[in-house]
């Protein structure tokens, strides 16, 4: 993954529910590449269920916040 111009973000909000990629293999993905491993993650998701917390950690997320 290439960042636009260099430029990183200090953080990303991941929605779990996206459309083609869910947001767990998207961040498995981010946190795999050198250059953007090191920028936290935060799992968002208006689905809370049982157990997401920890497969989003699990999956590279460095939080998690259910929607309300």
């Amino acid at each position: 993954m290439n960042a636009p111009d260099g430029i990183l973000p200090d953080l990303i909000l991941m929605d779990i529910q996206l459309p083609g990629m869910d947001g767990l293999t998207a961040t498995r993905t981010i946190k795999r590449d050198d250059c953007l491993k090191a920028i936290p993650v935060i799992a968002v998701t208006s689905f809370a269920m049982v157990g997401d917390r920890e497969k989003a950690l699990s999956a590279g997320c460095d939080e998690y916040l259910p929607k309300p």
